[in-house]
């Protein structure tokens, strides 16, 4: 059984942050090219800066017992509500971490008294758009997106 936890991240975890953006595949969907340990460095310091004493969401590292898995966001769009994101080391995909930590999201957003989640997911992205489905997501429309494609918009009113 996995056992997912989520700790705030750090600027200490950069070296953790690169295992991601440093991937092409991890980063097929996000930005269409992976990062330099250097503007990985620099991306792990922007997010820290900017969603560590969030309120209403935040970024965290995303911990099977002590083993790195991913990372998981609750970036904040109104006061109660925020836009979900997760990246898993691609090691871990089709293993059910992707599940596991959107619904650690949503149990924090509800410990953060939020009231509506939204997902962003590139229409190509069949593991994301599966998992946010299968978490009863409910899909709102799309959007164009940074590589040409089309995004997928869902949202999760929750109680």
């Amino acid at each position: 059984m996995l056992q997912i936890t989520l700790h705030p991240l750090h600027l200490d975890d950069a070296p953790y942050y690169h295992q991601l953006t440093g991937n092409p595949a991890v980063m097929q969907y996000i930005s269409g090219q992976a990062l330099s340990y250097e503007d990985s460095q620099q991306e792990v310091a922007r997010l820290v800066n900017n969603f560590s004493a969030q309120q209403y969401g935040g970024i965290w590292k995303c911990l099977d017992q002590k083993e790195f898995i991913g990372v998981g966001a609750l970036i904040p769009i109104a006061k109660h509500a925020a836009d979900i994101g997760f990246r898993v080391v691609q090691s871990y995909w089709k293993k059910g971490y992707g599940t596991a930590i959107a619904e650690e999201l949503i149990n924090m957003a509800k410990k953060l008294e939020l009231s509506e989640l939204i997902a962003i997911v590139d229409n190509a992205n069949f593991g994301s758009k599966r998992i946010i489905e299968n978490l009863e997501f409910e899909y709102v429309g799309t959007t164009p997106n940074h590589a040409g494609g089309m995004d997928l918009e869902y949202k999760k009113i929750l109680s």
